[in-house]
């Protein structure tokens, strides 16, 4: 069975490189991208035995930041690698770490690519943030003596259905692991129903919640206010909306604009690539627009459109109210926690199955608000708007969430500690 896996991921392998390039193609450092994908790294770490944490993408690289600054902080002289899947992944982690850490991108999960890749980097320990459970990079980590763990983790119905299906690959994969560290007592038991031992599983709650907002973000969206003119005006944000979710956004925002034609919209897509094709749906819908990057001190706009990754928070900051995309079509929703740690109130759609646990401790809390149509959102969103003091007793509870599920930074980096000296 694992030579079917191997088979079939080799076939699979240029395919998948072939669509991570044209995905891509209009990115810089492509080549190197693509070499170390390869398993050929563009350094050698070899002799420093690196702390490897692997962080697919946005979400991930952001739900662990906490954690490897601290350990960056208790273990100055230890080298950590983070690899990413997605170049938006690989963007992130350069704005949250710098040159803190090293950075490659995640290799192709083939025996021949996993083993030169690990010759070269030689990591004292794997780190797998949530759940990426790769049946080749486990089996060599086995057959290498290299510890594997999974913080953060979680499991959706749907994965855990499709690891029983195929329990001849996984339950190996799973049986390999050194810890998990999982989110809910739930997500736990599906980890030892999948084949880790019970004895090396714990749960810790979830790293998102630990999401601290420093007040220098908070001096910078009064500024950004100042800057753009909008001290005196009511603002929405979409954040983090994905590809076909642009239609129910712009009718909600015609409809909100009759009832307050002062509102001001921020758009910030997931993927700030498709800006141009946003662009030109909400100049044909009626609106001004302006870009983050080019707009100047006092500009008047309708929609501002936030063509660059890493200040979603600042529009956050800024705003009176947060959609949370992601959430509209079957994508399973982005973090509500970014502009619930701002204190903004927020609304989402209802697939939320990526935060599902962190969405449902919300709800039930009344802490934030669900909606299935632009009717339902324009009613929400426009009490939000309109009654200062709903807008922030949501706020308040949905804060008080937050803060009472904070501390598994501190319980996952103690769990960590035998695998970091």
């Amino acid at each position: 069975m694992r030579f079917f896996y191997t088979a079939v991921t080799s076939g699979l392998a240029p395919l998948l490189l072939l669509r991570w390039l044209w995905r891509n193609k209009s990115k810089q450092g492509l080549w190197e991208g693509c070499k170390q994908k390869l398993g050929f790294p563009t350094f050698c770490l070899g002799n420093s035995n690196p702390i490897w944490v692997h962080a697919v993408s946005v979400g991930e690289v952001k739900a662990v930041s906490p954690l490897v600054k601290k350990i960056l902080k208790e273990y100055p002289l230890r080298t950590i690698l983070v690899t990413t899947t997605t170049v938006t992944g690989a963007e992130i982690a350069y704005l949250e770490f710098g040159d803190q850490v090293s950075h490659l991108y995640f290799p192709i999960d083939l025996p021949s690519v996993l083993a030169r890749f690990a010759s070269r980097v030689n990591p004292k320990v794997l780190i797998l943030v949530e759940t990426e459970l790769w049946p080749n990079l486990l089996k060599l980590c086995g057959d290498e003596k290299i510890p594997t763990v999974i913080i953060n983790g979680r499991m959706s119905p749907n994965s855990y259905r499709n690891y029983r299906k195929a329990k001849a690959i996984t339950t190996p994969a799973f049986e390999s692991l050194s810890m998990v560290l999982a989110q809910t007592e739930e997500y736990a038991r599906w980890y030892e129903k999948l084949g880790v031992k019970q004895t090396s599983i714990s749960v810790v709650g979830n790293l998102k919640f630990d999401l601290v907002v420093g007040e220098q973000t908070t001096f910078q969206a009064i500024k950004l206010r100042e800057r753009l003119g909008l001290v005196s005006k009511k603002i929405m944000c979409f954040g983090s909306f994905r590809e076909g979710e642009e239609r129910f956004i712009i009718e909600s925002m015609l409809q909100l604009r009759t009832a307050f034609p002062e509102l001001i919209f921020i758009l910030a897509p997931r993927h700030p690539d498709r800006i141009p094709v946003i662009s030109k749906l909400v100049r044909s819908s009626g609106f001004s627009v302006s870009y983050q990057t080019t707009v100047k001190p006092a500009e008047k706009f309708e929609v501002l459109l936030v063509d660059t990754l890493g200040h979603l928070l600042s529009f956050y900051a800024i705003s009176d109210v947060a959609f949370v995309g992601g959430s509209i079509l079957p994508r399973g929703g982005q973090n509500v926690l970014e502009p619930i740690a701002l204190g903004v109130p927020v609304i989402t759609g209802t697939s939320t199955f990526n935060f599902s646990d962190i969405c449902d401790k919300l709800l039930t809390n009344n802490a934030l608000v669900k909606v299935s149509n632009p009717s339902e959102l324009i009613k929400s969103a426009g009490s939000l708007l309109a009654n200062h003091e709903l807008a922030l007793r949501q706020s308040i509870r949905a804060t008080q969430v937050m803060e009472s599920h904070q501390g598994a930074t501190k319980l996952t980096f103690a769990a960590l500690e035998p695998y970091l000296t």
